[in-house]
């Protein structure tokens, strides 16, 4: 009808496994808050998310990621080329040509 009642050896038994167990918490949360660690944490993330978007799972490498990249590569490129273009064509100290570049 009542309840049973724990030997002193069982309690003492149960503080020591709650401490060991607040123990183990601690020391888990001041791990986790080291930013060392944090950091670390971050770049494996963020390095194994970047792998993924570019590997699949066999380990082959995703075409349509990898042509989007290079594409944006060569897009960037192209328009940098046009920047250069531009700026090397503009006219200089306020001297305008026309289209047969006599100068007016």
């Amino acid at each position: 009808m009542g309840k049973k009642k724990d030997s002193l050896e069982d309690m003492k038994d149960e503080a020591l496994r709650r401490q060991d167990n607040l123990a183990a918490d601690i020391d888990e949360l001041l791990d986790r808050v080291n930013p060392v660690n944090a950091f670390q944490r971050w770049k494996n993330e963020a390095k194994d998310s970047t792998k993924s978007f570019f590997v699949a799972d066999s380990g082959a490498v995703k075409p349509v990621p990898v042509a989007g990249l290079v594409g944006g590569a060569l897009g960037l490129l192209a328009v940098t080329a046009g920047a250069i273009v531009l700026v090397t064509r503009t006219p200089k100290d306020g001297i305008y040509y026309d289209r047969d570049y006599s100068k007016k």
